[in-house]
C-alpha cells in the first residue's frame, strides 16, 4: 500500500522533469516561427526567420561544416565502436571484464563529479 504513494510521488517528479525540460525547447521552436520583430511577443506565424537564415551565406557555410563534421564523427565512432566490440566479444574472461570495468568508470564518473 505504502509503495503506491512513493510511486505517484516519483512519478510526479519525472513529469516535472519533463516539463521543465521539454517546455524551453518547445518555446524556442514555437518562437522560431514568430512573424514580430521582438522576440518576447508572438505576432503570428510565418518562415520568415528561416528564409533569411537560408539566404545568409555565413549560416549555411557553419550548417555545411556541422553537417560534415557529425558526418565523419558518426562514422568514425560506429567503425571503432564495432571493432572494439567484436574484440571485447573475443577476448579472454579477465580481459572483459577489465574492459568493462574501464567503461563503466568512465559512465560513472562524471555522475560523480557533479554529485560532489
Amino acid at each position: 500500500m505504502a509503495g503506491r504513494w512513493v510511486d505517484r510521488i516519483f512519478r510526479g517528479e519525472a513529469i516535472a522533469i519533463y516539463i521543465f525540460l521539454y517546455v524551453p525547447i518547445a518555446l524556442v521552436v514555437i518562437f522560431s516561427f514568430n512573424a514580430g520583430e521582438r522576440t518576447g511577443e508572438l505576432r503570428g506565424l510565418s518562415l520568415r526567420w528561416y528564409q533569411r537564415a537560408l539566404a545568409d551565406d555565413f549560416a549555411l557555410g557553419a550548417l555545411r561544416n556541422s553537417i560534415l563534421v557529425g558526418f565523419w564523427t558518426a562514422l568514425i565512432a560506429t567503425t571503432l565502436g564495432t571493432l572494439a566490440a567484436l574484440a571485447v566479444n573475443r577476448a579472454s574472461r579477465p580481459i572483459r571484464v577489465a574492459l568493462e570495468a574501464v567503461t563503466y568508470v568512465a559512465i560513472i564518473i562524471p555522475g560523480i563529479v557533479i554529485a560532489i
